[in-house]
């Protein structure tokens, strides 16, 4: 999940907090420059262009050299009356190559995954409360 201001400044990243009120567009974030400016100027141009969707790009994720393929969905929002975006990324991939292939089932596959993790993680987070509390 993350949030970024119209002039590109983030305002939430739970993932990376110490990114946060450090401007994505140029580049300068606490991790250092990592060339995000492709695809943080991607998000931008999606929800100036459609209001919201898909956008692929690729993304050394921590601990790793090689960058990867990843997919985030994006969406514009208003902030103090300005428009930001808000954003995720993760399990959109396999969701998303699903729906460009028209594949039902897959599809359904996924999501039944997805609520499968919820269920369980509600299941156990209840379970964990009753035996601490």
């Amino acid at each position: 999940i993350f949030a970024y201001n119209q002039d590109g400044v983030v305002l939430l990243n739970p993932a990376f907090p110490e990114n946060e009120g450090t401007n994505a567009l140029t580049g300068n974030t606490a991790r250092g420059v990592i060339n995000p400016q492709a695809y943080s100027k991607e998000f931008f141009e999606t929800v100036k262009t459609k209001g919201e969707g898909w956008v692929g790009y690729m993304y050394t994720r921590p601990g790793t050299t090689a960058p990867t393929m990843k997919w985030s969905f994006v969406k514009g929002v208003l902030i103090d009356g300005k428009m930001g975006l808000v954003g995720a990324g993760g399990l959109g991939l396999a969701l998303h190559r699903q729906m460009a292939a028209y594949n039902y089932g897959g599809i359904a596959t996924v999501i039944a995954v997805i609520l499968a993790l919820i269920i369980f993680g509600e299941v156990f987070s209840a379970w964990a409360r009753k035996r601490v509390i």
